[in-house]
């Protein structure tokens, strides 16, 4: 099956916190249990293997359950934040979906179909090889949104090397290629996943004091806004280890604000693009925005 090695480190630290989600604890047992329960739900409603799937929600644990079991069944799935204003049926045609899979704000599953069938190349050659897939959107900010068509074996296939246990925010969005890199970097490496319902600047501060955050991946505007609203003064951000920045260009004068205000936290430059994914980087210093 795909993803069983995934799987297979979710029994083997089932007691560990997997998912906390509105202040409320997920295990890796109760996670493995729920993509167990998600396939029942897929297989309930005939989803095939190689099928394209719209998965219209949020990081909550039902929601990362049933991606995790669209993954596993081999389909082609196309994440869309369930916040974001979007033309899901535009997505549906763009990715030739024959499925919208949503995740209500009380967690529960819901499906409905389309007439859609697989014509395009890229996605025919990823049913064909029974690898799974997944699409990821741009923002169509200047035009027509634009798709990004992965193999998912080769997309995961980095994460079966083991590194950092980490408690980590997914302050990156549900359907951005970031978002999903920090998912499967928590869950491969049986870290904890501190999810958000909002993402302004209290919101993120609050959660990384009640649950004592390691890792916070951010844009260099919403650091900016952490430094302007003086936020960090108000609550223990001392857990903190290590702040990521991308998406956007850091400003030298907002990268030397923050080794002051956070002495000892790292600040890793981090690079990636919705075609190739996520790549590993290396920078000069905390203070230096050169990345290699």
């Amino acid at each position: 099956m795909l993803l069983a090695w995934l799987l297979d480190r979710f029994e083997d630290h089932g007691q560990n916190e997997a998912i906390v989600w509105r202040d409320q604890t997920t295990t890796y047992a109760q996670l493995r249990d729920w993509v167990d329960a998600a396939g029942i739900f897929l297989s309930k409603y005939d989803v095939r293997r190689g099928e394209v799937v719209i998965l219209d929600a949020d990081f909550s644990p039902r929601a990362i359950a049933l991606l995790l079991a669209a993954m596993a069944n081999g389909n082609i799935v196309v994440p869309v934040a369930s916040h974001v204003v979007a033309d899901r049926d535009n997505f549906a045609r763009i990715a030739q979906a024959s499925r919208h899979l949503a995740v209500d704000k009380n967690d529960v599953y819901t499906m409905r179909q389309y007439e859609h069938e697989i014509s395009h190349e890229l996605l025919a050659q990823i049913r064909d090889s029974n690898t799974g897939g997944i699409v990821f959107f741009s923002s169509g900010s200047t035009g027509q949104p634009k798709a990004a068509v992965h193999d998912l074996e080769r997309l995961v296939g980095k994460f079966k090397v083991e590194r950092h246990t980490q408690r980590l925010i997914t302050f990156m969005l549900f359907d951005h290629i970031g978002g999903f890199n920090t998912m499967m970097y928590g869950l491969a490496n049986t870290g904890c996943l501190i999810t958000l319902e909002t993402r302004d600047v209290t919101s993120v501060c609050r959660a990384i004091e009640q649950h004592r955050a390691e890792v916070l991946p951010a844009s260099p505007t919403f650091l900016n806004l952490l430094i302007v609203s003086q936020a960090h003064k108000n609550f223990d951000l001392s857990s903190l280890k290590i702040i990521n920045y991308a998406t956007e260009v850091m400003p030298e004068a907002t990268l030397t604000k923050l080794n002051e205000i956070f002495p000892a936290v790292r600040f890793r430059q981090s690079y990636g693009l919705s075609e190739l994914g996520i790549m590993r980087s290396q920078s000069r210093g905390d203070d230096s925005v050169w990345v290699k």
